[in-house]
């Protein structure tokens, strides 16, 4: 284990809702975001796992949890590195961004002074999402941003506008960059999940030399945090169906709508799917499952 300077501040805690949150540092300007929620079937006990020069999958065919494993693994490892930031292990993404609902709603002072929150929950290779919002939604970082974020990591990345959903969403109204980095997982939350480890590691070598090399203490901004009456026509399918009242606040809070349970609100699938078909089938299709599938 690597002994981080005793001069180098940092604190721990959790909130109420569950949220772990790690601070490094003074005057921090970055949030590093993960989510500490798998989505699993009622599987019972571990899992063997399949390994070759790249890739990891589990051996049964059973879903891998690399979404957000790989998140927290990297986080874990720029802490024991000592890269300064405020790190954010949420709670409950799957089920609706809990854990980041709650402090935008509710202890939102967390990120006074924060200017970029970066999280770790993108499939595949290369992404720096500039875009959230089932796919096509309103625009939470800056192009300028996002390829000035790319360079510094030198390792190939690039902006990609097809967002879906992450826990950084809920702050785009207080944070002017907010984006989402791939991760290197392959089909979430199905049997088929994979992750490619190799070029995890390669992030995680980019994001500690970014570091030592002093470039994630100069990330651009580009994006003004305000909403603009110009993005709200973007996407009619992040609009509800019935009553035509957005589902997104810039936050994107969708998922108050979308997962009301967990906020008190008794609905269910079906009454989902009714109020809100274009939402549905867009995650659908996210996931693969087109008209062809059903």
């Amino acid at each position: 284990m690597v002994l981080l300077p005793t001069w180098l501040k940092i604190t721990t805690g959790k909130d109420n809702i569950g949220n772990i949150i790690v601070s490094i540092g003074d005057n921090n300007t970055t949030l590093w975001s993960c989510h500490t929620d798998t989505v699993h079937p009622k599987h019972t006990g571990y899992d063997d796992l399949v390994y070759n020069s790249q890739y990891v999958a589990s051996k049964d065919k059973r879903q891998l949890g690399a979404d957000d494993g790989v998140g927290i693994w990297l986080m874990l490892n720029m802490i024991e590195a000592g890269v300064e930031g405020l790190y954010v292990f949420h709670a409950g993404e799957e089920v609706g961004g809990i854990g980041s609902t709650y402090i935008a709603r509710n202890t939102p002072e967390l990120l006074r002074g924060i200017t970029h929150a970066i999280a770790f929950d993108r499939k595949a290779l290369g992404s720096v999402i500039t875009h959230m919002g089932f796919g096509m939604g309103g625009r939470c970082c800056s192009d300028t941003f996002a390829k000035d974020f790319a360079a510094k990591l030198g390792i190939g990345h690039y902006p990609d506008s097809t967002g879906v959903y992450t826990d950084t969403a809920e702050y785009t109204s207080l944070v002017h960059e907010c984006t989402n980095i791939s991760a290197g997982y392959y089909s979430e939350h199905t049997f088929s999940e994979y992750l490619d480890y190799s070029y995890a590691q390669r992030l995680l070598v980019a994001l500690l030399a970014a570091y030592r090399n002093g470039a994630l203490a100069e990330l651009v901004v580009g994006r003004d945090c305000e909403v603009h009456e110009d993005e709200k026509g973007l996407n009619d399918w992040l609009w509800n169906d019935v009553d035509e009242k957005p589902l997104a606040n810039y936050g994107n809070r969708y998922y108050d709508n979308m997962a009301g349970a967990a906020f008190g609100k008794e609905l269910t699938m079906i009454d989902i799917v009714k109020s809100h078909p274009h939402g549905v089938a867009k995650v659908l299709e996210e996931f693969g499952i087109d008209a062809e599938y059903l």
